[in-house]
């Protein structure tokens, strides 16, 4: 796998089929985090979004953030729903932040970035 920043990603040219197939294991990463489906699509947008590629790109690099930082399924898998008090998610749930908007989302990579490097 490539490693790709996520400023990276809107300025790459995906195939239709390419994007399908990074969506599709999003959604299965997703499911791991035993998320429900609202939280799902808050996270994914619009499959025609233009920031599709930065949405994707960001939950993939969270993913593998979180695989750094954590040698257990549980923390790999739960730490997006556990409610942590650290900024800048001050007592709620890094999911929380992450489906409020992109903005959120991008917040959300840079603090487990932040903590893992």
């Amino acid at each position: 796998m490539t490693d790709i920043s996520p400023a990276e990603s809107n300025d790459m040219n995906v195939t239709d089929a390419e994007l399908s197939k990074v969506t599709t294991i999003v959604i299965e990463l997703l499911k791991k985090w035993g998320l429900n489906e609202k939280q799902k699509t808050a996270l994914i947008g619009e499959s025609t979004s233009p920031e599709i590629h930065m949405r994707l790109s960001l939950l993939l690099n969270i993913h593998e953030e979180l695989r750094l930082m954590f040698d257990n399924p549980l923390n790999i898998f739960g730490f997006m729903t556990m409610i942590n008090h650290n900024e800048p998610f001050y007592g709620i749930r890094p999911i929380d932040l992450a489906c409020q908007n992109i903005e959120g989302l991008k917040l959300t990579y840079q603090a487990i970035h932040n903590i893992s490097a």
